[in-house]
């Protein structure tokens, strides 16, 4: 699980695969939890009525 996000298997494509895969993973990787780790410890989200879900959005 640890790798999942750069891994470069068919299974999961968003950096590409084989040879070609993007070089710079392994930075946007750092980046994405970086900017994850800084949302969560700086902003309190809430919901906006307490015990209701909002509607699932489909496209």
């Amino acid at each position: 699980f640890k790798r999942h996000m750069v891994s470069t298997g068919t299974d999961h494509l968003p950096f590409g695969t084989g040879k070609h895969a993007c070089p710079g993973r392994f930075f946007a990787a750092t980046e994405l939890k970086a900017m994850l780790a800084h949302l969560v410890l700086n902003y309190d989200v809430k919901a906006e009525v307490e015990g209701v879900r909002p509607p699932d959005n489909t496209f």
